[in-house]
């Protein structure tokens, strides 16, 4: 499941290339992610009061951070 397209909704740009990911898995494990993902409790869809708009998102530039990296981050938060 870890960076296949199929059932992925966000897409990670890292130096310019995709890494596909699951907001549901990932945003259990982490907290800072949750936040960024966060839609209006309310249901209406609207992005949440943190403001982040990776909320109404499903793309998100990753900068300063090489993709080997990130795939390792990834991975260890994939595998628990």
């Amino acid at each position: 499941m870890l960076n296949k397209q199929e059932f992925s909704d966000i897409t990670f740009m890292v130096d310019d290339k995709p890494f596909y990911g699951h907001k549901i898995i990932i945003s259990q494990l982490s907290e800072k992610f949750k936040a960024m993902f966060a839609e209006d409790s309310s249901g209406s869809g609207l992005p949440s009061q943190s403001g982040f708009i990776e909320s109404k998102s499903n793309t998100i530039k990753i900068n300063n951070m090489s993709y080997p990296i990130f795939q390792q981050i990834m991975s260890y938060l994939y595998s628990g």
